[in-house]
């Protein structure tokens, strides 16, 4: 079985988000790079919140536990979020995200008030927060795809949980995109940027 919950699985993905990161620091302004965090953190999250009800639908005859868990099934089943995530973006994200933004809403686990202000200060400590925010969002979406991909092949919403954060966990009240953002990254997202993130 793939170490879910092991930083080696993880640690990919942080690094994508670092070089995303490095990447707009040299591009942009120090007055534009704080608005391009927002704007691209805002663009993951609404694009999950898109997806979220055929996402959350894979629970719903998933009753298996972990010993039916399968890598190759497994493997599939990202790859396939990973199609849905790509075309979402084009239909539904892409042509709406101005107008998204500019309703200033809250998505996912993101306050889009906190982040704005952020964005408008940008002295370094502010930047630093968007940087985390950003790394935090990639790695906790990472963590919800691995969570729907199990439930995709035939794993248990609460099992899947426990393969992707190996811990045990009322998952009942994960039923949305927000509480479902919000207890992968406190239980899971937050404990590994503590062993992992660098200033």
């Amino acid at each position: 079985m793939i170490a879910l919950n092991s930083d080696q699985n993880l640690l990919p993905h942080y690094g994508y988000a670092i070089e995303d990161i490095q990447s707009w620091k040299s591009r942009y302004t120090r007055q534009e790079y704080p608005k391009k965090l927002l704007i691209n953190t805002f663009y993951r999250e609404h694009n999950v919140n898109f997806m979220w009800n055929k996402l959350y639908s894979s629970f719903n005859n998933a009753t298996m536990n972990l010993n039916s868990f399968n890598v190759q099934k497994f493997t599939q089943a990202k790859h396939e979020i990973n199609q849905l995530y790509n075309e979402t973006k084009f239909t539904k994200t892409q042509p709406a995200l101005l107008k998204l933004i500019s309703e200033r809403k809250n998505v996912g686990g993101l306050k889009f008030e906190i982040m704005d202000k952020l964005a408008s200060v940008a002295d370094s400590r502010a930047i630093e927060e968007l940087e985390f925010t950003y790394i935090f969002s990639l790695i906790t979406n990472e963590l919800l795809f691995n969570w729907i991909a199990c439930g995709m092949i035939g794993i248990s919403k609460s099992e899947s949980f426990l393969a992707v954060t190996g811990c045990i966990a009322n998952v009942d009240s994960m039923i949305d995109y927000e509480s479902s953002y919000n207890m992968l990254g406190q239980i899971s997202t937050s404990q590994f940027l503590k062993r992992n993130y660098k200033k």
